[in-house]
């Protein structure tokens, strides 16, 4: 049994990469530092998978900011598999800096609207 894919895939991301980020931006690179990172990696790909899917519609079809950061959390995944900390915070932050204009989907009766 699947779980169904949320409504918003962009603001499911927005919000994991928001909490991501909050970690690298405060883990250092001691041993303790590393262990909340992959917590918070396997926390993030967790919350990711389920919208893994309509993302990449998106993607393909939208390509621009949400394209580019699909890439950027791409690239920041492989610097902090080899414990590249200061490269992968950048990606993750360039990454959400693309999320940030991004557009909630159309409702039927009230259009577009801004995220939060």
């Amino acid at each position: 049994m699947t779980t169904p894919s949320p409504q918003d895939p962009v603001g499911v991301l927005r919000r994991a990469v928001d909490d991501l980020l909050h970690v690298l931006s405060v883990a250092d690179h001691g041993r303790q530092g590393r262990e909340e990172v992959n917590d918070a990696l396997v926390g993030f790909t967790r919350r990711a998978q389920p919208i893994q899917q309509p993302l990449a519609e998106l993607a393909a079809a939208e390509g621009g900011a949400l394209a580019g950061a699909l890439a950027h959390l791409r690239r920041a995944f492989g610097h902090l598999a080899v414990d590249d900390l200061e490269a992968g915070r950048s990606e993750v932050a360039a990454a959400r800096g693309l999320l940030a204009p991004l557009r909630r989907p159309a409702a039927p009766d009230t259009g577009l609207t801004r995220y939060p």
